[in-house]
């Protein structure tokens, strides 16, 4: 199993750059915390509850512990559960917004506007007359 920083787990030798490989993965993950906060924050003004992102966070604040990085295991472990948790975020992340997309679509009223009813009346009349097909 490779860890993200290159060698195999419980290979404890120094790679050569891997601590510039370390710094530059510790960054990333403290970008990855700082987006993660501000996506809480929009979905919260959009009355989505987001708790499950707080584990997402969670996670990322200590892939910016550099005492991480001192156990291959304990890192891949920890970058395992912050993916797994963001990818089942996303899942149910976006079922809450299909949802919420389709009840937009199925709670509107069944009146037609004004502009288009002679239409609709005209389509279900011929709908009605023997053969049912509008021609």
């Amino acid at each position: 199993m490779m860890n993200p920083l290159g060698g195999s787990v419980g290979d404890a030798r120094p790679m050569p750059g891997r601590f510039e490989q370390m710094r530059q993965f510790r960054g990333e993950a403290r970008q990855r915390a700082a987006d993660a906060e501000q996506l809480r924050r929009l979905l919260g003004q959009q009355k989505i509850d987001a708790k499950e992102l707080d584990e997402i966070i969670k996670g990322l604040r200590k892939l910016d512990d550099e005492s991480v990085y001192a156990n291959p295991e304990t890192l891949a472990r920890l970058e395992q559960s912050v993916t797994d948790n963001i990818k089942r975020f996303e899942y149910t992340l976006r079922r809450r917004l299909d949802a919420n997309a389709s009840q937009v679509f199925l709670s509107g009223t069944d009146d037609v506007p004004e502009q288009y009813r002679k239409l609709v009346e005209q389509y279900y009349r011929s709908l009605a007359k023997p053969g049912g097909k509008d021609k």
